[in-house]
């Protein structure tokens, strides 16, 4: 088989008719990402180079990196973030990976051996990810990324729509903000934030509510999301959120690590 990479079985490198591949250790591990690393060779052509990581205790659920195409006699180290994919990994969290190729003679892909990686665990409470509601038509996105120390002490931003209910008055725009608390039950968790919303000299606060139903980021993850904002200059209380008007967008990876 001639590819960046060869299918094999065992840890280590391969070699077979001046074709190789391996998966190497991953790099840069943190609490929601991870650089993926391979070394191989390509001598049948141009080739497709990729990623493909997922939990080991979920490996139904697999990501795939965008990858890279490199030319026919090409070798060397391929890394590669799992940030470049549409979803952040989840902190606390064994993962399973290995690099795949695709070129002329094999254009389903063939993978290298599986290695495997351990994310960090958060010192305190974590909310983390991103939401869509539509695709190429109309509808509006969120992400957060929000950290409690181990004192509890909140930090982080969040972006959001302006507010569905109308209850400041922006029409349209979106609101940014700097997280300000964060409160974790289980898998729901409250987020709030002091930002703006496109008036300048307006201060916005904002909640955002989130149940994490678990992994794999497109329709039937059953992520549920809801937000409220008030023009207010000061910071909200997030003993206040409220879990009730939730909606599940079609896109969502929202992450919630309640800390022991």
């Amino acid at each position: 088989m001639r590819l960046v990479v060869v299918l094999v079985s065992v840890v280590g490198a391969v070699g077979l008719s001046g074709c190789y591949g391996s998966t190497e250790p991953a790099t840069n591990v943190g609490l929601d990402r991870a650089t993926l690393a391979a070394h191989g060779t390509a001598n049948a052509g141009d080739a497709h180079v990729y990623f493909q990581y997922w939990p080991t205790a979920h490996p139904d659920d697999v990501f795939t990196t965008i990858g890279k195409d490199v030319p026919a006699g090409s070798s060397g180290d391929y890394t590669e973030p799992t940030a470049s994919s549409f979803t952040g990994l989840a902190p606390a969290t064994e993962y399973g990976y290995h690099v795949c190729a695709r070129d002329q003679s094999v254009p389903g892909g063939a993978c290298a051996q599986t290695r495997t990686f351990s994310t960090v665990r958060p010192t305190g409470d974590t909310v983390s990810g991103s939401y869509l509601t539509a695709f190429g038509g109309i509808g509006h996105s969120g992400s957060v990324d929000a950290h409690a120390s181990a004192s509890g002490k909140a930090s982080g931003w969040i972006t959001l729509p302006t507010d569905h209910n109308g209850s400041y008055p922006f029409a349209t725009g979106q609101f940014t903000g700097f997280v300000t608390c964060i409160r974790v039950q289980g898998n729901r968790a409250t987020v709030g934030a002091l930002g703006n919303a496109g008036k300048p000299n307006t201060l916005v606060a904002a909640l955002f509510q989130v149940v994490d139903t678990g992994p794999g980021p497109w329709n039937g993850s059953g992520d549920q999301i809801g937000w409220t904002e008030v023009q207010s200059s000061t910071a909200p209380n997030c003993a206040a959120g409220s879990f009730t008007d939730l909606s599940s967008p079609p896109y969502s990876e929202l992450i919630v690590y309640d800390a022991p």
